[in-house]
């Protein structure tokens, strides 16, 4: 019987979930016109955080907002990981450099974490998936070593490119590190609440930036951005996420976060007007070569690469 392809209403919103986080990096470029990093995330993971403690307590019950004793340790240091750390670096990563350099170099959250788990001995890795890292790695290298031109300037993106790696390997580390954990706790209830834990020290972190920051004349496109990003880009696209993940499984929902390294910069390209040169390009193209290798299959079974859903 021949292969067909068939697409559900699942498909159409993971479809747009992926669209909500490769637009998202766009967005936050123009919010940070108005609004800093840090005073932006601080309000952006507040809304979020408070969101998401009320999902909780609505569908898991007021109590599961706890975690036990043994396990609250091991949250706070997931939230410290995944959203204090991580949250830091990406903004101020992003803000220094373009959103096409960003939208790549997220490529390749899926192979850091494979090589993680590799190394915390979860998986074992087949020969397509050491040849897709090696692709990837080519990419970045060309991604971050190319000399970007906007508004008639030299751009460095050199520290900011630097801080959106370390920012994939954090998120991978959370990934990694939380795996254990889904044994205990549903996915939304880990998130939420290591969401919560990683916030406190970013909202501190940030009351300097936010008492300097004129909140007043903050234009209303920059609100409508901060909204987008909390509500969309972090709360809908999360239950999107873990809502495929219970109905259609892991795998084919992990798929469709691989869009995020093509969607991102075509939506920086079309809207910011960032440059595409060549070499950006050549270096897109070892990227998703590089996912694409991670997707091969070889006769000897391997296991599947975790879920490494993005956080943008």
């Amino acid at each position: 019987m021949a292969p067909h392809l068939r697409f559900t209403v699942d498909d159409l919103w993971l479809f747009l979930m992926v669209n909500i986080w490769a637009l998202n990096l766009t967005v936050l470029k123009v919010v940070f016109r108005e609004m800093t990093p840090l005073a932006f995330n601080a309000a952006r993971f507040t809304l979020a955080s408070l969101v998401f403690a009320g999902l909780i307590a609505w569908l898991e019950g007021g109590r599961r907002l706890w975690i036990e004793g043994a396990d609250l340790p091991k949250v706070v240091l997931l939230g410290l990981m995944g959203h204090t750390g991580y949250q830091l670096c990406f903004v101020l990563g992003l803000h220094l450099t373009t959103a096409t350099h960003a939208g790549l170099i997220f490529g390749t959250t899926p192979l850091v974490i494979a090589v993680l788990s590799t190394l915390k001995g979860h998986e074992r890795l087949a020969w397509p998936i050491w040849a897709g890292l090696a692709s990837s790695a080519t990419g970045v290298i060309l991604t971050v070593s190319g000399r970007q031109v906007q508004g008639g300037r030299a751009l460095s993106t050199l520290g900011g490119d630097a801080l959106l790696l370390l920012a994939v390997l954090l998120w991978a580390l959370y990934t990694v590190h939380s795996k254990p954990m889904l044994g205990r706790y549903s996915p939304l209830r880990l998130t939420g609440l290591s969401m919560i834990a990683g916030t406190v020290p970013l909202v501190l972190i940030a009351l300097p930036a936010c008492g300097r920051l004129d909140w007043g004349a903050v234009g209303w496109l920059s609100w409508g951005g901060l909204g987008y990003s909390a509500f969309l880009a972090v709360v809908l696209s999360y239950l999107i996420w873990y809502r495929s993940v219970a109905r259609v499984g892991s795998a084919r929902t992990a798929v469709y976060g691989n869009l995020v390294p093509v969607l991102g910069p075509l939506f920086a390209v079309w809207l910011l007007r960032e440059p595409l040169t060549g070499q950006l390009a050549l270096g897109g193209g070892c990227i998703v070569t590089g996912i694409i290798l991670t997707r091969v299959r070889v006769h000897r079974p391997a296991a599947p690469l975790p879920r490494a859903e993005f956080s943008v």
